[in-house]
């Protein structure tokens, strides 16, 4: 019997949790490209200022091309050729190559 109930706990906890979800979903704002450029950018001002780039410089500078091949050192690249933003790329491939 405590085994039954427990199940049909479960089964009601399972439901309910989901039906909040479903709702703070419908609740959420629409976002566009824009916003979505908007919070790369903001990341990508992060990430040059945490590796000393300068604002309007490339991201992936001398101190970067240290992790390249690693695999923080490689998701920045792969998401700045998605994005379209032109950087250092021929150094960072140059680094890739050497290491391979």
């Amino acid at each position: 019997m405590t085994k039954r109930v427990i199940s049909v706990f479960l089964c009601v906890l399972c439901v309910i949790s989901s039906i909040s979800f479903i709702v703070s979903a419908k609740e959420n704002k629409e976002y566009t490209s824009d916003n979505f450029l908007s919070v790369a950018d903001g990341i990508i001002a992060w990430k040059k200022a945490d590796n000393g780039s300068e604002p309007d410089g490339y991201l992936i500078n001398d101190k970067y091309l240290e992790n390249a091949g690693t695999t923080p050192g490689d998701w920045y690249p792969i998401a700045l050729g998605r994005l379209g933003i032109q950087d250092n790329n021929e150094g960072y491939l140059a680094v890739i190559k050497r290491q391979g």
